[in-house]
């Protein structure tokens, strides 16, 4: 590695070998110095995809868009916070976020086609792995009060267009964002319908 990190890309077709959490190796005879906190390498996991990946310039603010489904503001405002010296700057243009009690999936997909095309898009709320497999997103609870998900790979059409344009980044601040299901984790879904990269968690 000398002075700078080593890139390890790991390109899992295996369902089974996709399910094991190689970032969490450690040196051998340890249980520290885990492979995904490791400053001499830089862990990611490839995607085959049918669309060429090409370098892509942003031209001006990086317009980002935050989607905050349910009644918890927090988070949203520590990200505003966290970005505040960037926005002030002119280098983030903060889209109105897509937040709030009310963000059913039909607001969401509504809301998505009918705003700016964003950059990045930060997921910020609820994931996991439906009782089918498939990975899925938590939006906003029913008149009822009952949870309402939506599929990765529903989320992941609904943004197909604007990978094609400008969206180059998404990250999924939702637990098991990375956890592979049957199809998949959202992450590898949302990779391989055209998103650049995607920051997400296993746990």
């Amino acid at each position: 590695a000398k002075d700078s990190p080593v890139l390890v890309r790991l390109f899992l077709h295996d369902r089974a070998l996709s399910a094991v959490p190689w970032e969490a190796l450690c040196k051998p005879g340890t249980t520290e110095g885990f492979l995904g906190t490791s400053p001499k390498m830089l862990v990611a996991r490839g995607v085959s995809s049918p669309d060429p990946w090409q370098p892509r310039e942003v031209r001006g603010a990086v317009r980002l868009l935050a989607i905050a489904p349910g009644g918890d503001e927090r988070a949203l405002a520590v990200l505003r916070e966290a970005l505040a010296p960037s926005i002030d700057a002119g280098e983030i243009d903060w889209l109105d976020p897509i937040a709030g009690a009310d963000i059913s999936p039909k607001v969401l997909y509504d809301r998505l086609r009918r705003g700016k095309t964003p950059h990045v898009v930060h997921w910020l709320g609820h994931g996991g792995v439906d009782m089918s497999g498939k990975p899925v997103l938590r939006v906003a609870d029913d008149d009822d009060g009952e949870e309402v998900w939506i599929t990765a790979e529903a989320l992941a059409r609904e943004l197909g267009a604007s990978f094609c344009e400008e969206l180059r980044l998404v990250i999924l601040e939702a637990c098991e964002g990375a956890k592979a299901g049957v199809f998949g984790s959202a992450a590898e879904i949302l990779a391989k319908a055209g998103a650049d990269a995607v920051i997400a968690h296993l746990w």
